[in-house]
């Protein structure tokens, strides 16, 4: 029998569409070495003037862009009357999709990105595409624009995605509850009432792939000083690939001993595991890497739209407290830093939320997927 052929799309708005599909890569390769998973950044690769202006303004949503990013993201949630206007952003990249759909003829193909299940979904509908369209949603929040009804399969995080998914008119055994797929390096985690790791309190701040956690830098001065004054308290700095932000941050080493300075990290789950609490804006990608290993989050500046709805359900959850402010944030930390009972409990929440294995889930059911299909053929 043939090893599958998979076509795996996503973009690089932003850093977890790409880790996402990394991760489900990975799993494949583990799970059947044979596997032939093609990944494609396809709005970079086909359209690089069209997918430059979309990711510009995409990024200038986490500054000047916030509020206008919210209006637009709670008016068309659940808007059908919007759907047209998603069906014209998706023009562009159909033609592309189209032939590389025939050059590279997948038996499956997954999409990280809503605008990239909505072309494989169109062509699918219009039986330009032949094979199914699997879409894997990257956060604890439902979007209409993640839904099509010729898309065939949907791997979701949570159950209030799935009921959010069924209103919209997908049955519910189209649905798996899988998590947000994450690399392997994220899936092995201590237990979560495991107490502080060397008796010393770190804190990790993460600004995102691209460094645009608004405020970071003078947020992280105000945590420096919070150590320096109790001598316990050990602040990295992740500032992404924002170079402005970094060379700041290295200034500010200067002042204060008990910052560390990190650029990219490919190996985000090293500092994540030594961390005792994590500040970063709620990324659906990376909220998902620390529940996997169990670590408390203070979710500060999250972009109103998915990344709030994603915020507001981890704290719901018990796993995380959203700050507004950065004095708000401080306050949280000092609470935390002598409260390992409360820190116990979040790291309790978070092993409640946890989905181990989600991208191997995937990849698995895609085998699957491919047997019987392949053994139905010959029968």
């Amino acid at each position: 029998m043939r090893p599958v052929r998979v076509l795996i799309l996503y973009t690089t708005y932003g850093e977890g569409h790409r880790q996402a599909a990394k991760a489900i890569d990975e799993a494949f390769s583990l799970i059947d070495s044979g596997a032939e998973v093609i990944l494609c950044d396809l709005l970079s690769e086909s359209l690089p003037l069209w997918n430059g202006l979309t990711k510009y303004i995409y990024e200038s949503m986490f500054t000047i862009g916030r509020n206008w990013y919210s209006y637009w993201y709670y008016k068309t949630k659940e808007a059908k009357s919007f759907i047209p206007y998603l069906e014209m952003i998706s023009l562009p990249g159909l033609s592309s999709l189209q032939k590389l759909i025939h050059k590279v003829q997948p038996d499956l193909i997954i999409s990280t990105f809503p605008t990239l299940s909505r072309m494989a979904s169109i062509l699918r509908a219009k039986q330009k595409c032949a094979a199914p369209v699997w879409t894997i949603i990257t956060d604890f929040d439902f979007h209409g624009n993640w839904y099509h009804p010729a898309c065939d399969r949907y791997f979701v995080a949570c159950d209030s995605v799935k009921q959010d998914l069924i209103q919209s008119g997908c049955l519910p055994n189209q649905i798996v509850i899988s998590g947000i797929p994450i690399r392997r390096m994220f899936e092995e985690a201590q237990a979560p009432n495991t107490p502080d790791r060397d008796g010393s309190f770190r804190v990790l701040v993460t600004a995102g792939a691209l460094g645009v956690l608004s405020g970071s830098s003078s947020l992280v001065e105000d945590l420096c000083r919070v150590g320096t004054k109790e001598n316990e308290i050990t602040v990295d700095l992740v500032c992404g690939r924002n170079e402005r932000m970094l060379q700041r941050a290295q200034q500010l080493k200067q002042e204060y001993p008990n910052l560390n300075v990190y650029g990219y990290v490919e190996r985000m789950d090293v500092l994540m595991r030594s961390a005792s609490l994590l500040i970063t804006k709620a990324g659906g990608l990376t909220v998902s890497e620390a529940i996997a290993l169990y670590l408390p989050m203070i979710l500060y500046r999250s972009l109103p739209g998915q990344e709030l709805e994603n915020a507001k359900f981890l704290e719901m959850s018990g796993a995380a407290v959203i700050a507004g402010m950065s004095d708000e944030v401080v306050s949280i930390l000092r609470q935390l830093a002598t409260d390992n009972a409360k820190l116990v409990a979040m790291r309790q929440a978070a092993f409640g939320l946890r989905k181990a294995n989600a991208a191997h889930c995937i990849a698995s059911e895609a085998i699957e997927y491919h047997s019987k299909i392949t053994l139905e053929s010959v029968t």
